[in-house]
């Protein structure tokens, strides 16, 4: 058995990544995403604070997320 599998994180490694248009990230690199990318991210959540709707609320969650 491959360790991820072990530890039971491969579910959730892929749930996310499903979710989030991002490749497999470990924290490390996550944290690295963040700091590249963090003015289009804050960028991003002031358009979506602006739109209504279910779908701009799920994805706004998402960008906050991504911010940490």
């Amino acid at each position: 058995m491959r360790r991820l599998e072990a530890l039971g994180h491969a579910e959730r490694l892929e749930n996310l990544s499903r979710r989030f248009p991002l490749p497999h990230f470990p924290s490390r690199d996550l944290e690295s995403f963040r700091l590249i990318n963090a003015e289009e991210l804050r960028s991003a959540l002031r358009l979506l604070e602006e739109a209504g709707g279910p779908e701009a609320s799920a994805w706004r969650g998402r960008v906050r997320r991504l911010l940490g």
